[in-house]
């Protein structure tokens, strides 16, 4: 979206032939149809009030209702988000990592899964052993994103580590106390990818995971599931009024919203612990109040 909206700040200054067409549709359409496909497609980007001449938000911010458009304070229990990348995927099922730096300038992979059951289940799928991984923060999990490339066997892969993600999920959020979860998904149509994350309370997020792959065929455009998903959603938490928390709708998904100043943990497997301390990046110190002998 933000380079389709530099192409149009562009046409204005040049020929309007140059403008680029961001969608079409054939049939009469109503006009409050109309009016909610544009509110919605632009929903939550941050150059929309920037080109309109608005208050910049903090970096980061979430989309905030305007003066005349509070809603009532309805808690969110479970939402989706679907979007459209130009990207690839190259393995059969990634992960998405973050390059993390220390002090020597090595750089190593970090992935948010918890370190628990999910944890578990990804590294039995993935060779995770080299990164580090975070664990819970604040009573919320924001699942790393999960890639599938194509495959003859692209929706029995998703389903298969879905169902899996789902059943431990259930072990985490007891052991670990979670109330909020995100979970995202990608892989390929044609030449984009798709991008599909969930976010809500693990219950409903469970609920919502086991019943996926029986509207998502990730085979199909998700124009053709869209609307599947989105009556997936109501049924299990019904709302009266639209989520207003777009966290991370600019990196093309949803996450639970943490504070800036927040701690976070990091964790990795023993191997990679005395390997780091062998080379001398690490100091293995003792208790600060060691047990009496």
């Amino acid at each position: 979206m933000h380079i389709v909206l530099h192409m149009c700040r562009r046409a204005s200054r040049q020929a309007i032939g140059s403008a680029s067409k961001l969608f079409r549709f054939d049939k009469a359409m109503p006009v409050a149809i109309w009016k909610r496909l544009l509110s919605d497609y632009f929903r939550g980007n941050p150059l929309i009030p920037e080109y309109l001449g608005a208050p910049p938000l903090e970096p980061h911010s979430s989309v905030q209702a305007s003066a005349h458009e509070q809603f009532a304070d309805e808690p969110e229990k479970l939402c989706a988000f679907i979007a459209l990348a130009n990207d690839s995927l190259t393995a059969e099922l990634g992960i998405d990592a973050t390059p993390m730096f220390l002090p020597d300038g090595r750089c190593l992979a970090a992935v948010e899964t918890g370190g628990g059951a999910v944890h578990s289940f990804i590294r039995s799928k993935l060779d995770i052993s080299n990164a580090i991984f975070l664990e819970p923060v604040q009573g919320t999990l924001n699942l790393a994103r999960l890639g599938f490339r194509a495959s003859p066997a692209l929706a029995v892969l998703i389903s298969e580590v879905v169902a899996g993600v789902a059943d431990a999920l259930i072990i985490d959020a007891n052991d670990f106390g979670l109330e909020r979860v995100s979970v995202a998904l990608s892989w390929p149509f044609g030449d984009m990818i798709v991008l599909l994350s969930l976010r809500g309370t693990p219950e409903l997020l469970v609920a919502a995971l086991r019943q996926l792959l029986t509207i998502v065929d990730p085979t199909k455009p998700p124009s053709e599931w869209i609307e599947s998903l989105a009556e997936l959603v109501q049924r299990l938490a019904p709302r009266s009024t639209p989520v207003c928390d777009l966290w991370d709708v600019t990196e093309g998904m949803l996450s639970c919203q943490r504070e800036v100043a927040t701690h976070l943990r990091y964790r990795m497997e023993e191997k990679l612990a005395q390997k780091l301390m062998a080379d001398g990046v690490f100091i293995s110190e003792p208790p600060e109040d060691p047990l009496p002998p």
